[in-house]
């Protein structure tokens, strides 16, 4: 089921704004002694099992990222950084574009994608991918 184009748009604005905002609390809890650094202890998977989510390590490797460490993010840290940074940086772009222009390009390409993953030609490769990067998190004990 396809959620509509409105709530549509103002969820992933939500989610953009939180991804921001949490990327802003990070960099500065970083850079600045005087504020504890929570971003390792906030994973509730990792405190329940002992081993790193799927995303462990993406925060770290967008901090990574803003102090230009590109090879850092991709190989130390989650490589989902990289990917969660793009994003993050974006799609604001496109959506604000949609607005502008009133278009439907961002809502169209979710949708496409939306039913992309639904094939199993293409959802299981990227289920095994996601997986072995999982893997690789455990291996590099994030």
């Amino acid at each position: 089921m396809a959620i509509e184009e409105k709530k549509f748009y103002i969820l992933f604005s939500m989610v953009l704004i939180a991804g921001w905002i949490w990327i802003a609390f990070s960099y500065y809890s970083h850079t600045d002694s005087t504020v504890p650094c929570c971003a390792g202890g906030v994973c509730f998977f990792k405190s329940i099992t002992q081993l790193p989510c799927p995303a462990c390590g993406s925060t770290r490797a967008i901090m990574a990222l803003l102090s230009g460490d590109i090879k850092g993010a991709l190989f130390s840290y989650n490589p989902l950084g990289l990917i969660s940074f793009s994003v993050l940086c974006l799609l604001p772009l496109f959506i604000l574009l949609d607005l502008f222009l009133k278009r439907k390009m961002v809502y169209n390409t979710y949708r496409w994608v939306e039913a992309c993953i639904r094939k199993k030609y293409i959802a299981i490769p990227f289920f095994m991918l996601l997986l072995f990067n999982w893997f690789w998190n455990i291996a590099k004990h994030l």
